[in-house]
């Protein structure tokens, strides 16, 4: 085939006359899109506990709030938990009586965060007040519950699944998405189009911008119309060539291909 193919990258002139295949451009994908299937699939696993402990958390709210009927109860247990930071938080648990359907006694045991200033006023074997619900005893709060905690917890889940969830899921579906195209540029062949326009501008000294539109048929009779662009470390030594110019596009799908 003579020189008549307009050439935007002159790296590709060898496969635009059909000397060679197309060589991917390139590393391949980023190291974090080929994590991004590990950190979704983590995302999922923390989902799957987040949202039922966040229905766990309106259901309490609501029961408390419908049935709530006041108790003692007494220190059983005062524990410290320290964070990677060392930070402290203060946890009290307690046990309290209340009768089974059948009308036994049976005992409840639970535990409650405190501030510091009540961990340190309470001691073992205390008495306490408490609320409870008496259809369901395991429910119990040392102040009534107030309406916060499971907004709150709907809010940290919320930004979980869209936060983690929808970064992880972009970078995932890019992931896919640009194994399929290589897949498909791999596989690809040569086609030639028409330049529709063309213009060349100086950014700099050492930055030449050539910007082509160009349309070309698909192989299964698609008309497609797109634009390319690319820097030349020099301007051409001849002129930008004229509307109608072939041009060469290595074609892998209708939503993968190179001009060349």
């Amino acid at each position: 085939m003579s020189d008549t193919v307009f050439v935007l990258n002159p790296d590709h002139r060898a496969v635009a006359h059909g000397q060679q295949p197309y060589i991917l451009d390139g590393a391949g994908v980023s190291v974090l899109s080929l994590i991004a299937p590990l950190f979704l699939l983590v995302g999922i696993l923390i989902s799957s506990a987040l949202i039922p402990l966040t229905r766990q958390a309106w259901h309490e709210y609501d029961t408390l709030m419908a049935e709530m009927q006041s108790g003692t109860a007494q220190v059983l247990d005062k524990r410290i938990s320290y964070d990677d930071e060392g930070d402290a938080s203060y946890f009290v648990s307690y046990i309290f009586s209340h009768p089974l359907p059948n009308g036994e006694p049976y005992q409840y045991e639970a535990t409650a965060s405190v501030s510091r200033s009540q961990y340190e006023q309470l001691e073992y074997g205390q008495q306490l007040p408490i609320v409870f619900a008496p259809s369901d005893p395991t429910i119990s709060r040392l102040n009534p519950p107030h309406i916060a905690e499971p907004i709150l917890a709907t809010i940290f889940t919320f930004v979980w699944l869209v936060g983690w969830n929808g970064v992880a899921g972009y970078f995932s579906y890019r992931t896919v998405r640009d194994w399929l195209g290589q897949r498909a540029l791999r596989r690809g062949q040569l086609l030639y189009g028409t330049l529709t326009k063309i213009t060349g501008v100086a950014e700099s000294t050492l930055n030449y911008k050539i910007t082509v539109d160009y349309t070309f048929t698909a192989p299964d009779g698609t008309p497609i119309s797109d634009n390319a662009s690319h820097y030349n470390s020099y301007r051409p030594a001849t002129p930008l060539p004229p509307v109608g110019t072939r041009v060469a596009i290595w074609y892998g799908n209708r939503r993968t291909y190179r001009l060349l």
